[in-house]
């Protein structure tokens, strides 16, 4: 139905909000505490999402990942952030919609960074990312806020994830596992020629290192 309506009545509106810059001592402030409560941990790991790519974080998350090791897993649009080729590299995780194998190790783990957060139907498992997680045991950042267990603080992760990374004192860092994971394709029942399940077994079989895979994110819905 196309029905002109005015627009006169956005002219009132302030579409301009600038990111407000907080002093650097804050920003310290914030680094040092997501790290005191990696350095209390016991089985912390790490989950890279889409918005670290997109605030020109990747390399800050893979220094990161390289200087503590802590076992770390991508979401489904956070592919290609993380160098799957590290050995704490686990897999992906979805939620609900994980390996059950790859959700069980997260929902044991006492502390979950997410890291560049983007939360939506598809990249959250139905909005089940959180499953099974203590409240208290989930470090959130994005672009907008950082939320430490019950807290929330109003200041995006570009200025704090570089401070985390340039902060850390690897000898504080806890003694944990690297857990080898068997990934397995799920059979699931189909009356289809050729089953999703069968498609995904020959990919893999099919790709060769160096290969350039195109996807997309509905490949698998």
């Amino acid at each position: 139905m196309n029905i002109p309506v005015s627009a006169l009545r956005l002219g009132d509106l302030d579409l301009y909000r600038p990111m407000e810059i907080r002093p650097i001592e804050y920003c310290g402030q914030l680094a040092s505490l997501v790290l005191s409560k990696i350095y209390s941990s016991t089985a912390p790991c790490m989950l890279v999402d889409i918005l670290t790519a997109r605030f020109g974080l990747t390399d800050e998350v893979r220094a990161f990942v390289r200087k503590t090791n802590i076992p770390n897993l991508s979401t489904f649009m956070g592919k290609s952030v993380l160098d799957e080729t590290e050995i704490s590299y686990i897999g992906d995780y979805n939620g609900d919609a994980s390996e059950k194998e790859v959700q069980q190790f997260v929902q044991t783990c006492d502390l979950v960074i997410h890291i560049g957060a983007f939360n939506n139907e598809i990249n959250s498992g139905k909005h089940t990312l959180y499953n099974g997680l203590h409240p208290e045991s989930l470090i959130i950042m994005n672009h907008e806020n950082i939320i430490i267990g019950s807290t929330k603080f109003d200041v995006g992760f570009v200025p704090v994830l570089p401070k985390i990374v340039s902060n850390l004192n690897p000898s504080k860092l806890p003694q944990f596992t690297i857990p080898r994971m068997e990934h397995r394709i799920e059979e699931t029942p189909s009356t289809a020629a050729i089953t999703q399940s069968q498609l995904l077994s020959s990919l893999q079989k099919f790709i060769q290192p160096n290969d350039t895979v195109v996807d997309s994110t509905f490949i698998s819905q």
